[in-house]
């Protein structure tokens, strides 16, 4: 304590930072709290999904400032290569919670800054069959049914 004094750092701000870190910037509590204050029904649902799938078993109850780019790399690496669609989804969570902590003041930076987003899905071309159409109720253009009725397909 004499050495803390010495240094000019108060002892009893220091564990109170100190017990802070430990338990209101933990992580998986702190990302219950974002979770919380999430509005919109889809986005709410993606981030309380993501961050319980992915994030929270990597992070767990690590204090918020002592997360570096090499943790959040660990949670998006650890996803199944053929989830590309997933991970960039887990990207944007990660970030928006990120970019709502240096808002409220509990970090200074973000350790995603800099980071590049994870390549989109690639687009996949499907065909439906008239008869796929017509089982989901979608009825497609007279020029293009014609011609699907004339091939045969």
């Amino acid at each position: 304590m004499l050495m803390l004094v010495a240094q000019g750092v108060d002892p009893v701000e220091s564990d109170k930072q100190r017990r802070r870190e430990a338990v209101d910037l933990a992580f998986s509590n702190y990302a219950d709290r974002f979770a919380g204050s999430c509005k919109g029904k889809g986005w709410k649902l993606l981030v309380k999904r993501s961050l319980t799938l992915h994030i929270k078993p990597v992070l767990r109850d690590k204090p918020l400032p002592t997360i570096t780019r090499a943790d959040i790399v660990a949670a998006l690496y650890r996803m199944p290569d053929e989830q590309v669609g997933n991970r960039r989804n887990v990207f944007a969570v990660m970030r928006r919670l990120f970019k709502w902590a240096i808002s409220r003041g509990d970090i200074t930076s973000s350790p995603m800054e800099g980071m590049e987003t994870p390549p989109p899905v690639k687009l996949r071309e499907r065909w439906l069959r008239t008869r796929n159409c017509a089982a989901s109720g979608i009825t497609p253009p007279k020029h293009i049914a014609a011609s699907v009725r004339s091939s045969g397909s």
